[in-house]
């Protein structure tokens, strides 16, 4: 669904963003960099449940080097 409004926030700062901004990947998509190290708490701005203590987690290729992942999270209608 496009159009929905996203607020994250962290210690010190908060964000909005909103889905439908890269139709290319599709109309419910939304993306946002998260700096590792921080600590973070994301919610619909129309309300809800939040998901807390998003943070990028520390990945290792089978060579052993060290890279920062991806988190996804999927949102559903109830």
């Amino acid at each position: 669904m496009a159009g929905v409004e996203f607020v994250i926030n962290w210690q010190g700062g908060e964000n909005h963003f909103f889905t439908g901004l890269k139709p290319e990947v599709g109309v419910g998509y939304a993306d946002f960099n998260m700096t590792p190290g921080i600590t973070y708490t994301l919610r619909l701005a129309s309300g809800g449940e939040p998901v807390m203590n998003l943070s990028t987690p520390s990945c290792t290729t089978n060579s052993g080097e060290k890279y920062w992942g991806v988190v996804v999270l999927e949102f559903s209608p109830p």
